[in-house]
């Protein structure tokens, strides 16, 4: 019975470790990507391209502000030991 809350416990811990790096790491090449591939159209001198992609990345990047603020909460971004 005590192995068996033990376990629970350890998964429940596990599944919270990997959902936060899920969200930390998604940002992080979501943002990364998205300036990338702006630099990269600039840079080849697609000047139309590149107003359209600027605006979908301040699009995307409310989105993300708007989804982390409503869908998570505090706990989530506690660091775990």
């Amino acid at each position: 019975m005590i192995a068996n809350s033990f376990a629970n416990n350890a998964q429940l811990i596990f599944d919270q470790n990997i959902k936060h790096m899920i969200k930390k790491y998604s940002v992080l090449i979501c943002l990364v990507i998205s300036v990338v591939l702006i630099v990269i159209a600039n840079g080849l001198g697609y000047v139309g391209l590149t107003i359209i992609m600027q605006k979908v990345y301040i699009i995307s990047s409310m989105l993300l502000v708007v989804g982390l603020e409503y869908f998570t909460s505090h706990e989530d971004f506690k660091p775990t030991k």
